[in-house]
């Protein structure tokens, strides 16, 4: 899990390490990496999963860095971004590995998120790989209805690389739906978007956790 402990607006270690920690046990051991640059280019290929909760706004990854994750990515490793996962996305070269730019979010409030129901009912068609059908049809099962306080963040999508990309949630804000759940693939591995984060309470709620959960095994490596 990549996070930053000196972060202006989402340390890791107030408790959203320990967080998902507790909730990807047992079928993942979590280690938690604030200095990262280095682990990009020297561990992520051992990783079933990178998750990313870094903070990093204005500080963006070296090319090598940036170079690191797309290569463990495109080889075949999966990308959970963790509400501020996407803020490594300020780098050009890993817009299109996150398929959206962050581009603000209304103050932190009650909000109302639903599923996007074509796609629960019809997402799955067109799938042949019996493990690809299975572990989307496990990811559609943990998408549901629920209510959080949370940042409503507001995002820009680029083209998707493999053309793939699928929203699965939304949330209600102020008459409108805006995209808070995505997927898509970039060359042989998966990415996953999951807005809701902010705190560690947000991990807590029962409907993110069956969510985080099963975000992380649809994307991890096959």
């Amino acid at each position: 899990m990549l996070g930053d402990v000196e972060a202006p607006y989402h340390p890791v270690h107030q408790g959203v390490d320990q967080e998902a920690a507790s909730i990807l046990a047992p079928n993942f051991i979590v280690e938690t990496v604030v200095d990262y640059g280095s682990a990009l280019a020297e561990q992520s290929l051992e990783a079933e999963v990178i998750i990313s909760y870094a903070d990093r706004w204005t500080d963006t990854l070296s090319d090598e860095q940036a170079d690191g994750l797309l290569a463990y990515v495109w080889e075949g490793g999966g990308l959970v971004s963790l509400h501020c996962g996407i803020s490594l996305a300020i780098h050009d070269k890993l817009l299109p590995l996150f398929g959206a730019r962050f581009t603000g979010h209304p103050p932190f409030q009650p909000l109302k998120f639903v599923p996007m129901s074509d796609v629960l009912t019809d997402g799955a068609e067109g799938r042949e790989a019996a493990e690809e059908v299975d572990r989307f049809a496990v990811l559609l099962a943990a998408i549901e209805s629920f209510e959080l306080d949370e940042e409503p963040y507001r995002y820009e999508f680029v083209d998707a690389p493999n053309g793939d990309r699928e929203v699965l949630l939304q949330y209600e804000h102020e008459g409108a739906l805006y995209p808070a759940v995505w997927t898509q693939t970039y060359g042989l591995g998966r990415m996953i978007n999951v807005m809701p984060g902010h705190t560690a309470d947000s991990f807590r709620h029962p409907a993110v956790r069956k969510l985080v959960k099963a975000a992380a095994e649809w994307a991890a490596r096959r």
